[in-house]
């Protein structure tokens, strides 16, 4: 039986962002300048301004997310710490989003590229947390 989505009302001045495969959220509008910035490469889009850390889920959890409701994610998902908030994000929607970050917070490479991929450019990067990760990602899909 598919899980509900989770439900958040958008106040005046809030933002509601679509994201990579039309997922809506809705973000505080005296969050939303601390958190994101206009996209210089695609007009009219917004990217993040920080890195999050995430980690990957081998099993659905459910918890109670920063906007007060119940969050559930499944396996394959990631909980995410982005400043003070952690919440989950399903795995198509991250890789669709995020991108692998070296030490310095530099975007490497994309997490919607194959693993194999992901894998190369973190090694020419010497990025053994990242080289480490996907062993545990490519294992996990044998």
């Amino acid at each position: 039986m598919p899980h509900p989505k989770t439900r958040n009302m958008a106040k005046p001045g809030d933002y509601i962002v679509t994201g990579a495969l039309g997922e809506r959220y809705v973000i505080p509008g005296n969050r939303f300048d601390r958190l994101y910035e206009a996209d210089p490469a695609k007009p009219g889009e917004f990217r993040s301004k920080g890195t999050v850390l995430a980690v990957l889920l081998t099993e659905p959890v459910t918890f109670k997310a920063p906007w007060g409701e119940q969050q559930r994610i499944d396996a394959g998902g990631v909980l995410v710490k982005n400043g003070d908030d952690i919440y989950g994000i399903a795995e198509q929607a991250f890789a669709e989003t995020y991108g692998r970050a070296d030490k310095d917070g530099k975007v490497f490479v994309s997490l919607d590229q194959p693993l194999a991929q992901q894998k190369a450019q973190a090694q020419e990067r010497g990025e053994s947390a990242h080289i480490a990760d996907l062993d545990r990602r490519m294992a996990r899909k044998k």
